[in-house]
Protein backbone atom coordinates (compact mmCIF):
# COMPACT_ATOMS: atom_id res chain seq x y z
CA UNK A 1 0.00 0.00 0.00
CA UNK A 2 1.13 3.54 -0.70
CA UNK A 3 0.88 4.77 2.91
CA UNK A 4 3.24 2.02 4.11
CA UNK A 5 5.76 3.00 1.44
CA UNK A 6 5.60 6.65 2.53
CA UNK A 7 6.08 5.68 6.19
CA UNK A 8 8.92 3.27 5.44
CA UNK A 9 10.62 5.93 3.27
CA UNK A 10 10.33 8.48 6.08
CA UNK A 11 11.66 6.21 8.85
CA UNK A 12 14.83 5.35 6.97
CA UNK A 13 18.33 6.79 7.00
CA UNK A 14 18.85 5.77 3.36
CA UNK A 15 18.74 8.24 0.50
CA UNK A 16 18.81 11.99 0.10
CA UNK A 17 16.46 14.93 0.68
CA UNK A 18 16.50 18.34 -0.99
CA UNK A 19 16.43 21.68 0.84
CA UNK A 20 12.77 22.52 0.34
CA UNK A 21 11.43 19.16 1.50
CA UNK A 22 13.77 19.22 4.51
CA UNK A 23 12.71 22.76 5.44
CA UNK A 24 8.97 22.07 5.25
CA UNK A 25 9.09 18.71 7.04
CA UNK A 26 11.18 20.04 9.93
CA UNK A 27 9.12 23.23 10.11
CA UNK A 28 5.93 21.17 10.41
CA UNK A 29 7.43 18.96 13.13
CA UNK A 30 8.70 21.95 15.12
CA UNK A 31 5.36 23.79 14.76
CA UNK A 32 3.44 20.77 16.08
CA UNK A 33 5.98 20.41 18.89
CA UNK A 34 5.51 24.06 19.92
CA UNK A 35 1.72 23.78 19.88
CA UNK A 36 1.74 20.56 21.93
CA UNK A 37 4.25 21.97 24.43
CA UNK A 38 2.13 25.09 24.88
CA UNK A 39 -1.06 23.05 25.35
CA UNK A 40 0.62 20.87 27.97
CA UNK A 41 2.12 23.87 29.72
CA UNK A 42 -1.19 25.70 29.79
CA UNK A 43 -3.17 22.65 30.90
CA UNK A 44 -0.83 21.96 33.81
CA UNK A 45 -0.81 25.55 34.98
CA UNK A 46 -2.29 25.35 38.47
CA UNK A 47 -3.22 28.07 40.92
CA UNK A 48 -3.94 27.47 44.64
CA UNK A 49 -7.44 28.69 45.60
CA UNK A 50 -7.23 28.20 49.37
CA UNK A 51 -5.04 26.98 52.20
CA UNK A 52 -6.43 23.44 52.09
CA UNK A 53 -4.14 22.53 49.16
CA UNK A 54 -7.10 22.52 46.77
CA UNK A 55 -6.06 23.64 43.32
CA UNK A 56 -7.74 24.87 40.19
CA UNK A 57 -6.52 23.08 37.09
CA UNK A 58 -7.01 24.56 33.63
CA UNK A 59 -8.10 21.85 31.18
CA UNK A 60 -9.59 21.73 27.72
CA UNK A 61 -13.26 20.78 27.55
CA UNK A 62 -14.53 17.74 25.63
CA UNK A 63 -14.65 19.67 22.34
CA UNK A 64 -11.04 20.79 22.78
CA UNK A 65 -11.90 24.42 22.09
CA UNK A 66 -12.51 26.00 25.52
CA UNK A 67 -10.47 26.15 28.71
CA UNK A 68 -12.37 25.07 31.82
CA UNK A 69 -11.34 25.61 35.44
CA UNK A 70 -11.66 22.38 37.37
CA UNK A 71 -11.13 21.97 41.11
CA UNK A 72 -8.71 19.22 41.95
CA UNK A 73 -7.30 17.60 45.08
CA UNK A 74 -4.11 16.87 43.19
CA UNK A 75 -1.02 18.45 44.60
CA UNK A 76 0.40 21.32 42.55
CA UNK A 77 3.84 19.73 42.47
CA UNK A 78 2.54 16.44 41.07
CA UNK A 79 0.68 18.30 38.31
CA UNK A 80 3.81 20.21 37.37
CA UNK A 81 5.94 17.05 37.35
CA UNK A 82 3.43 15.33 35.06
CA UNK A 83 3.43 18.34 32.74
CA UNK A 84 7.22 18.50 32.61
CA UNK A 85 7.44 14.75 31.95
CA UNK A 86 4.94 15.07 29.09
CA UNK A 87 6.84 18.02 27.59
CA UNK A 88 10.08 16.01 27.76
CA UNK A 89 8.40 13.11 25.93
CA UNK A 90 7.05 15.47 23.25
CA UNK A 91 10.53 16.94 22.73
CA UNK A 92 12.16 13.51 22.48
CA UNK A 93 9.56 12.44 19.90
CA UNK A 94 10.17 15.63 17.88
CA UNK A 95 13.94 15.02 18.05
CA UNK A 96 13.53 11.47 16.72
CA UNK A 97 11.15 12.62 13.98
CA UNK A 98 13.58 15.32 12.79
CA UNK A 99 16.55 12.95 12.92
CA UNK A 100 15.49 10.98 9.81
CA UNK A 101 15.15 13.96 7.42
CA UNK A 102 18.29 15.55 8.88
CA UNK A 103 20.38 12.49 8.05
CA UNK A 104 18.92 12.40 4.53
CA UNK A 105 19.69 16.11 4.12
CA UNK A 106 23.29 15.51 5.26
CA UNK A 107 23.48 12.72 2.67
CA UNK A 108 22.34 15.19 0.01
CA UNK A 109 25.38 17.30 0.91
CA UNK A 110 27.53 14.13 0.65
CA UNK A 111 28.13 14.15 4.41
CA UNK A 112 27.76 11.19 6.72
CA UNK A 113 24.88 11.31 9.20
CA UNK A 114 27.41 11.41 12.03
CA UNK A 115 27.90 15.11 11.26
CA UNK A 116 24.58 15.63 13.06
CA UNK A 117 26.50 15.31 16.32
CA UNK A 118 27.55 18.91 15.67
CA UNK A 119 24.02 19.88 16.77
CA UNK A 120 25.16 19.09 20.33
CA UNK A 121 27.75 21.90 20.32
CA UNK A 122 26.33 25.36 21.12
CA UNK A 123 26.81 28.08 18.46
CA UNK A 124 28.23 25.52 16.00
CA UNK A 125 24.77 23.91 15.93
CA UNK A 126 23.29 27.14 14.54
CA UNK A 127 25.91 27.35 11.79
CA UNK A 128 25.46 23.66 10.93
CA UNK A 129 21.66 23.96 10.92
CA UNK A 130 21.83 26.91 8.54
CA UNK A 131 24.07 24.89 6.23
CA UNK A 132 21.53 22.06 6.17
CA UNK A 133 18.81 24.52 5.20
CA UNK A 134 20.64 26.72 2.68
CA UNK A 135 23.47 24.76 1.01
CA UNK A 136 22.67 23.22 -2.35
CA UNK A 137 23.02 19.45 -2.39
CA UNK A 138 25.53 17.52 -4.44
CA UNK A 139 24.58 17.58 -8.13
CA UNK A 140 24.07 14.15 -9.62
CA UNK A 141 24.64 10.81 -7.96
CA UNK A 142 26.76 10.75 -4.80
CA UNK A 143 27.64 7.96 -2.36
CA UNK A 144 24.16 8.12 -0.81
CA UNK A 145 21.96 7.89 -3.89
CA UNK A 146 20.46 9.79 -6.77
CA UNK A 147 19.99 13.56 -6.84
CA UNK A 148 16.53 14.22 -5.35
CA UNK A 149 16.02 17.11 -7.77
CA UNK A 150 16.62 14.93 -10.84
CA UNK A 151 14.60 11.83 -9.97
CA UNK A 152 10.81 11.54 -10.01
CA UNK A 153 9.36 13.03 -6.82
CA UNK A 154 8.23 10.77 -4.01
CA UNK A 155 6.13 11.89 -1.08
CA UNK A 156 9.00 11.54 1.44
Amino acid sequence: MAIFKVISNYFSFQGRMNRAKYFWITTLIVAVEIVLNNCVFESTCVTPIDEEKKTVVMKLDATGTNWVEEESDENETIAMIRGIALIIMINIAAFVLTLFPSVKRAHDLNWTGWWLLLFLIPVINIYFGLQLIFLKGTTGINGYGEDPLLRPSTML
